[in-house]
């Protein structure tokens, strides 16, 4: 008695199969694709009578405390620039020491954790009190903001 043993793939069609499972084995991604997000601006705004959007101030003993909002927006992959903008209402009454104050104790501390913080939008304040603090002025200009625009046309 003879046994046949049928094989129901010809041999020609069988090479070229294992070629295609074989190249499936060895043709995946070595490193997986992360889809990126399209990188965008974020704008945190600040009024003359509130920064609690970039710090907080806690009484004459504690001083100011920084709100990390901005510093997280900073530190994100999907953000490109956080702008710090300066709603342009009510800046006329603060004095001389209040724009260093605003300069040196909340703005500068922010600005300067990350490039990607800058400045946007116009401080009014009342006419002379910039060129009393000119080294703030400034550095308020060099950073973004401008100071007085509407006055200057």
């Amino acid at each position: 008695m003879k046994l046949k043993k049928v094989v129901p793939y010809k041999l020609k069609r069988l090479i070229p199969m294992l070629g295609m499972a074989g190249a499936t084995l060895f043709s995946g991604c070595s490193k997986e694709e992360i889809p990126r997000l399209p990188q965008r601006d974020v704008e945190v705004k600040i009024y003359s009578d509130d920064y609690s959007a970039i710090a907080c101030y806690e009484g004459w003993y504690y001083g100011w405390r920084h709100i990390e909002l901005p510093k997280a927006y900073a530190d994100s992959h999907n953000i490109k620039n956080v702008y710090i903008v300066a709603e342009p209402v009510g800046w006329e009454n603060h004095s001389a020491e209040n724009v260093t104050e605003l300069c040196q104790e909340v703005l500068k501390p922010t600005v300067d954790y990350s490039p990607k913080i800058k400045g946007k939008g116009d401080f009014n304040f009342k006419p002379g009190v910039a060129s009393q603090v000119p080294a703030d002025s400034l550095w308020l200009v060099q950073h973004g903001w401008t100071i007085n625009k509407q006055k200057q046309y």
